[in-house]
């Protein structure tokens, strides 16, 4: 598998925390792999580790700003695709539980392959439709995506999983996003917060977090 050509130090301080070499180690294999399987299993049009670790696995980690950093917490990933988000994740919080819903079968059968390859014991995989989901089939601390469209239907399926006091995390628009465009009813209690970021390459963007205080 090719290499990153750029410094560990380049994407390294892009992230909001500071992470172990080994952490770092593990999700630049991870890069390599979404790499190896990417027109196998349609995971990507990206080509190189480079773009692999900046676009898809150093903004995913842009959410570790609102996770807790030592204290145990459950965290679904809907739409995983190759599990960008959620694995990477779970590589640098070993102390979360994660959750990836995926339908497609070729993403099922990477994901697969992924646990297996890092010995993930703290990520489960769902082959479910998050649509016929029942309220409080689950409760999560949090549910994230990166693209799971569109933004009402996220929302409103991210709150029937949701436990009390739970957040929903996810990415702007990188054209013209602002928190207004998130669809949440006017007459619901939630708290929102939306923090900028930058990527290698110029790149910027925004993640956010909503949190429902009184989720219906």
């Amino acid at each position: 598998m090719p290499s990153s050509v750029h410094p560990v130090q380049t994407f390294k301080r892009l992230l909001p925390f500071p992470i172990r070499d080994e952490s770092w180690g593990l999700l630049t294999s991870y890069a390599e792999l979404i790499l190896a399987f990417r027109r196998v299993g349609r995971l990507t049009s990206i080509d190189s580790v480079d773009d692999v670790l900046n676009i898809l696995i150093v903004e995913s980690l842009q959410l570790l700003r609102f996770l807790p950093e030592r204290e145990p917490y459950r965290l679904a990933d809907l739409g995983a695709g190759s599990g960008a988000l959620g694995i990477s994740i779970a590589l640098v919080h070993p102390h979360a539980s994660v959750v990836l819903f995926e339908r497609s079968k070729r993403k099922l059968t990477f994901l697969n392959i992924a646990l297996s390859f890092f010995g993930l014991s703290n990520v489960l995989i769902r082959d479910q439709d998050v649509f016929r989901v029942k309220k409080r089939e689950y409760e999560f601390d949090f549910v994230a995506s990166r693209a799971f469209a569109p933004f009402e239907d996220f929302i409103e399926v991210s709150k029937r999983i949701l436990k009390r006091g739970g957040s929903i995390l996810g990415f702007l628009p990188r054209r013209g996003g602002s928190v207004g465009d998130i669809p949440v009813k006017k007459e619901e209690n939630w708290r929102s917060e939306v923090c900028s970021y930058k990527l290698a390459g110029g790149v910027e963007g925004m993640a956010y977090s909503i949190t429902f205080v009184e989720p219906s």
